[in-house]
């Protein structure tokens, strides 16, 4: 099933981003595409009052935020002795695709990232193949988080932005 084919309609996603604009910008994307349940914050305590009362199934949170960035709301999403998801999918979302950026952001226990500018596509594909995707989740010290994505060698890369895939 593809990202096109997939219902929205009863999954409820958080839209965590100091960005007025870029939230109302990617919430219009997923309500086009039938998602009817979105929660927009603009901060970590606002997205924590959010999760503890909604059933939330899946985040998307910017990564560069005061006073706590994404990487840092993940590790408590995932960490916290008062979550309520520890296994909750988040999706980060930078404009900085260096390797040190995007290894912070694998390491601090986010499912997965998106990088900026993003696509309406490869919004919506994400967040399809990060619901799918079966992955359980490990503990190794102080991470707590998702197993890594196996690459699919048949998977042919691509240069779209909001597509590029990190598996090393």
């Amino acid at each position: 099933m593809t990202a096109e084919e997939f219902d929205w309609s009863e999954v409820e996603v958080l839209i965590l981003d100091d960005n007025a604009s870029f939230r109302n910008l990617v919430a219009d994307v997923l309500r086009g595409n039938g998602v009817r349940n979105i929660h927009l914050a603009n901060d970590a305590g606002a997205a924590f009052n959010i999760l503890k009362t909604s059933r939330v199934d899946i985040a998307l949170v910017d990564f560069i935020m005061d006073p706590l960035d994404g990487a840092e709301f993940t590790r408590m999403v995932r960490n916290g002795t008062d979550s309520t998801n520890q296994e909750l999918p988040i999706v980060i979302v930078t404009g900085d695709a260096t390797k040190k950026t995007l290894d912070i952001v694998l390491e601090s226990g986010a499912h997965d990232f998106l990088v900026k500018p993003i696509s309406a596509d490869g919004l919506m594909t994400r967040l399809h193949r990060t619901l799918t995707t079966v992955r359980p989740f490990v503990r190794n010290g102080t991470f707590y988080g998702p197993t890594p994505l196996v690459r699919d060698n048949t998977t042919k890369k691509t240069s779209k932005p909001g597509i590029g895939v990190r598996t090393d």
